[in-house]
């Protein structure tokens, strides 16, 4: 929820979207009030730029894991994950469907 404040000689209206702060600052009450008035006409998905996703399951997003960001790490570290995606690794039984 947005307030309207007064705030070192300036009108400001402080509110969260998506969990971080803004406090746009305004030289009259009247130019304040009307911006938290348009801010609480705006759906959320607009101001957050919301995007539906795609829903994945746990083998697709394992398999790109190991596709797309295991190559990108250091040997041990890629060594070690394509350890863990073996058959007698844990992530293999998420993988095998």
């Amino acid at each position: 929820m947005a307030c309207v404040k007064k705030r070192r000689g300036k009108w400001v209206v402080d509110y969260r979207i998506a969990g971080v702060r803004k406090v746009p600052s305004f030289d009259t009450r009247a130019e304040a009030e009307a911006f938290k008035r348009t801010l609480l006409l705006r759906p959320i998905d607009q101001i957050t730029n919301y995007q539906e996703f795609k829903q994945v399951s746990v083998p697709e997003a394992v398999g790109r894991y190991l596709g797309q960001v295991t190559p990108t790490k250091a040997l041990r570290t890629e060594d070690n994950v394509r350890k863990r995606a073996s058959p007698q690794g844990n992530i293999h039984k998420w993988t095998s469907s």
